[in-house]
């Protein structure tokens, strides 16, 4: 019985890189069964991705292969991005040319070292990664769409009963993982407020944050109400945590808000706009994740 395999790109819809990227994988094993989370993340947005794919990971079965496509940096942007990232809290030294697969929580992955896995697995500890080799002897047939290269005939391979990573690549140091700075939400010094920013805008305009339910109830300490506010709006919205996308609690002065709080499947707040756009709202784009404070203010019931 052939593994499951998800792709995560930033390659779009609009071209024929996933149908390709499909026909390739295919070619070697035509019993994969190939999901589709989704191939619109922002061009190089990490977090996004990350996002994306760790809400997802719960609903897979045990041994599904997950390979997220996104940021692909060419030799000759080294010097440039290794800059970018020391600027971001990066490690010294940078390995974000390797593409790897690892496995954790009973599930694989395929990606490069470019900060990717630790916003995926956080501080979780990986069972086994190893260093996947261009199946065409270093050079790149693919041109530019080196996923093909690299991806490709790996996850075919791993999707084969009884195929381990042992199989497909070469044992990886875990020292050469990259790190880079993972924005979270956080509590001022009183715990009376949390700072909270965009982690992504869903399709009906709604907006995850990077707040946790853990920590949000954490901070709360069984306080419900509070009042929230974004920082590019004087608009202050007095609500609590809805159970549900059409249970509403919140008000702006004395006047009912159709402005929802939940969260979702991932475990992130969302924020809402009933019957409306929020992002729109306060003129958001996914371009400005995790960007855009806002502030979540407890108050006594």
């Amino acid at each position: 019985m052939s593994r499951i395999v998800t792709l995560t790109t930033d390659w779009g819809i609009k071209d024929a890189y996933v149908a390709i990227f499909k026909a390739m994988i295919w070619q070697s094993n035509p019993q994969v069964n190939i999901v589709d989370i989704t191939h619109q993340i922002v061009p190089f947005n990490l977090s996004m991705a990350a996002f994306q794919v760790r809400q997802s990971i719960p609903f897979f079965p045990d041994n599904t292969i997950h390979i997220v496509g996104v940021e692909h940096i060419s030799e000759n942007q080294n010097v440039q991005y290794n800059r970018w990232l020391r600027s971001k809290g990066a490690e010294k030294d940078f390995y974000f040319t390797d593409y790897v697969a690892f496995r954790i929580y009973n599930q694989y992955f395929m990606c490069q070292n470019n900060g990717l896995i630790r916003l995926l697995v956080q501080d979780d500890d990986i069972e086994e990664i190893v260093l996947l080799e261009n199946a065409y002897d270093k050079s790149l047939r693919h041109g530019a769409f080196s996923a093909l290269d690299y991806y490709a005939s790996a996850a075919a391979r791993l999707a084969c009963d009884g195929v381990k990573l042992q199989d497909i690549g070469k044992p990886y140091e875990m020292s050469f993982v990259q790190t880079v700075l993972n924005t979270q939400a956080i509590a001022t010094p009183d715990n009376n407020t949390i700072i909270a920013q965009v982690k992504h805008i869903d399709t009906y305009g709604n907006v995850i944050t990077n707040l946790h339910k853990s920590y949000f109830e954490k901070i709360a300490q069984g306080r419900r109400k509070f009042k929230f506010s974004f920082a590019n709006s004087d608009e202050v919205v007095i609500s609590q945590i809805s159970k549900g996308y059409q249970k509403m609690v919140s008000r702006i002065g004395q006047t009912n808000s159709n402005i929802f709080f939940v969260f979702g499947v991932s475990g992130y707040l969302e924020i809402g706009y009933r019957n409306s756009n929020l992002a729109q709202h306060y003129g958001l784009e996914n371009a400005d994740i995790m960007s855009g404070n806002f502030s979540f203010t407890f108050l006594d019931d």
